[in-house]
C-alpha cells in the first residue's frame, strides 16, 4: 500500500472520485500524464492504429515508431517502439510492451502479464487469479542479458500469494528479499468468505488502517479508512451505479475495478476503469470525517440517469444541501461536463472538468479548470491518418498512422462466433438464451448498473418480478463473456 498525505477537504471528496492504487479517495487533480492516459484509455473509434509515426516540437533530431497489435476485445496486447535520430537511414528498436488480460465474472479484464523490454534490461508483471476475480499470486522480476542474443535472466522483486483452505482465502503471504522466501503478510484479516475486513500498515512516521462490513450478497455496507491524523468512516453504503465493477474478492475492494495493489489496469467496456467517470461506482453513504480534533457529518446520494449524474452532499440531518457534483452527457457522443459547486460551509473544492468526444468515440478535448488538454484528428472515412496534441495551447506531439486493424470487425466476428440470441426481446417475463456454448451464469443489472438478479447454470431467464423498462445481462458461456440487452414489457 501506499502512504497519501490528505487535508480534510480532499477527504472529503468522496462519490465518483476513486483514488487509484489507495483504499480512499483523492480531489479530481489530474497530471499530465494522468489526463493523457485517460483520453487515449477512453478512446475507442472502430479502427485502432497499427502503425504511428510520432515527433515532438520539443525533441525535433529524434522520431518515434510505435506499432500495436491487439487481441479481439481491441486491447493492446503488444507495443513496440522503435528511434530514429537525426541523419540515420532506419529506426532502431528500442522497446517492447507485451499485455495478456484475463476476462473476470463481472466482465472486468486484468492484467496477467505486462512485460517490457529495453536492449539489456527488462521488467515483467505476471498475475493469476481465479474466476471470481481473487488473487491467487502477483510477482514483479527484474530481467538482464549480457548482449540481445541472449535469454533473459529474471530476479524475483516482489510476490504476493494467497493462502488458501478449503477453497477459501484465509491469509496472505509475499516475499521477504532478505532472506529469499515467502512470509506471512499479516497485515490483511479476511472474513469466513475470504472477502478483506481490515488492512493494516505502519511506516516510520505514519499508520494506515482501513476497515471494511460486507452484506450477504457481497456488497459493501461501510467502509473506514484512518491514516493515524484522520478518519473517514462512509456507513449505510448503498450502490446505486456500476456495483458490479467493485470486486468483493479484491485485496483493494473500495476501488473500481481493482483485484490487487498492483494491477491497475483493469478496464470495462473497452475503457480503463480507474479513468473512466461513467464506469466509477456512485452510492448514498452517511459519512463521518474527524481530523485534528474536530468531527463533521454529512450524507451523499446519487442520483443516475441516462444523461446524467447528480451527487448531493446534505449535513447529516439530510435536509440542508451543502454542495452538489454534476455529471452531464453534453452531446450524443458522449461528450460531459463534470461541476462541482458549494452552497454552504465550503464542503468540496470547487471545479470544473469537460471532456469532448467525436463521433468515433474518441477524446477531443479534456479541460480540468485551467488545464487545457487538445486532440486535433483527421479522419479517412473511419480511419484515423493524424493526431496532434495541445497542452494549453501549445503542440506537445504529432502522430501520423499509415496501418489500422479494425476492431470493430474483430469483435463483430468474436460475438458471432458464440452465436448467442435471448428470445422472446422484448419479453413479458420469461426467455431464453440459445447458445452454442454451455451457459454458467447470466446477471442481471438495470441501465445503471444495480445488481437485479443472478442465475446459474441455466439458460432461462426469467424477470418477471422486475419492474418494466430496459435492462443489461452479462452472460458468462464456456467461451467467455457476453452482454446484451433486454426489455420488460
Amino acid at each position: 500500500m501506499k502512504k497519501f498525505t490528505f487535508t480534510l477537504m480532499l477527504m472529503i471528496l468522496g462519490v465518483g472520485l476513486f483514488a487509484q492504487n489507495n483504499n480512499t479517495f483523492r480531489a479530481r487533480q489530474l497530471s499530465q500524464t494522468d489526463i493523457l492516459k485517460y483520453a487515449v484509455a477512453s478512446s475507442n473509434p472502430n479502427f485502432q492504429p497499427a502503425e504511428a509515426y510520432r515527433i515532438q516540437p520539443t525533441v525535433p533530431d529524434i522520431e518515434l515508431k510505435y506499432t500495436y497489435e491487439y487481441d479481439s476485445y481491441g486491447h493492446v496486447t503488444l507495443e513496440t517502439l522503435y528511434v530514429k535520430v537525426a541523419g540515420a537511414e532506419n529506426y532502431q528498436l528500442y522497446s517492447k510492451r507485451t499485455i495478456s488480460y484475463q476476462l473476470l465474472n463481472n466482465g472486468v479484464f486484468v492484467k496477467t502479464l505486462e512485460m517490457e523490454e529495453l536492449d539489456l534490461i527488462a521488467s515483467r508483471y505476471t498475475a493469476s487469479y481465479d474466476n471470481k476475480g481473487m488473487l491467487l499470486w502477483e510477482q514483479e522480476e527484474e530481467g538482464s542479458r549480457s548482449n540481445l542474443a541472449d535469454n533473459w535472466t529474471w530476479d524475483l522483486i516482489l510476490r504476493d500469494e494467497a493462502v488458501i483452505e478449503s477453497g477459501i482465502r484465509t491469509g496472505m503471504k509475499t516475499y521477504d528479499p532478505d532472506i529469499q522466501t515467502m512470509v506471512p503478510d499479516t497485515r490483511y484479516t479476511f472474513d469466513s468468505k475470504g472477502r478483506v475486513i481490515s488492512f493494516s500498515d505502519s511506516g516510520l512516521d505514519w499508520a494506515e488502517l482501513s476497515t471494511y462490513t460486507w452484506s450477504n450478497d457481497d456488497k459493501i455496507t461501510s467502509y473506514s479508512y484512518s491514516d493515524g491524523e484522520m478518519t473517514a468512516t462512509y456507513s449505510n453504503i448503498v450502490f446505486v451505479h456500476n456495483a458490479q465493477y467493485l470486486n468483493p474478492y479484491s485485496l483493494d475492494p473500495f476501488s473500481p475495478g481493482s483485484v490487487s495493489d498492483s494491477n491497475s489496469g483493469s478496464v470495462a467496456n473497452g475503457n480503463e476503469i480507474s479513468n473512466s467517470i461513467w464506469n466509477q461506482p456512485f452510492f448514498n453513504a452517511d459519512v463521518t470525517v474527524s481530523f485534528e480534533g474536530l468531527s463533521v457529518n454529512y450524507k451523499i446520494t446519487s442520483n443516475v440517469t441516462e444523461d446524467e449524474i447528480l451527487t448531493s452532499y446534505f449535513d447529516e440531518t439530510g435536509t440542508t444541501l451543502l454542495a452538489t457534483e454534476t455529471i452531464g452527457k453534453t452531446d450524443a457522443n458522449g461528450s460531459f461536463e463534470l461541476v462541482t459547486e458549494n452552497f454552504a460551509g465550503g464542503l468540496l473544492e470547487e471545479s470544473y472538468m469537460a471532456v469532448e468526444f467525436n463521433e468515433y468515440g474518441a477524446v477531443t478535448r479534456v479541460i480540468i479548470n485551467d488545464y487545457d488538454l487538445r486532440f486535433e484528428r483527421t479522419y479517412d472515412a473511419d480511419k484515423p491518418t493524424e493526431t496532434t496534441v495541445y497542452i494549453n495551447d501549445v503542440e506537445f506531439y504529432t502522430e501520423t498512422y499509415t496501418a489500422w486493424k479494425n476492431i470493430a470487425t474483430q469483435l463483430k466476428n468474436k460475438e458471432a462466433t458464440k452465436s448467442l440470441s435471448v428470445y422472446p426481446n422484448p419479453t413479458s417475463g420469461k426467455s431464453a438464451i440459445e447458445t452454442s456454448a454451455p451457459v454458467q451464469n447470466v446477471t442481471v443489472y438495470s441501465m445503471n448498473g444495480t445488481l437485479q438478479k443472478q442465475i446459474s447454470n441455466t439458460t432461462d431467464v426469467d424477470i418477471s418480478e422486475l419492474s418494466s423498462g430496459l435492462y443489461f445481462l452479462q452472460i458468462k458461456t464456456t467461451e467467455g463473456m457476453v452482454s446484451t440487452k433486454i426489455l420488460k414489457k
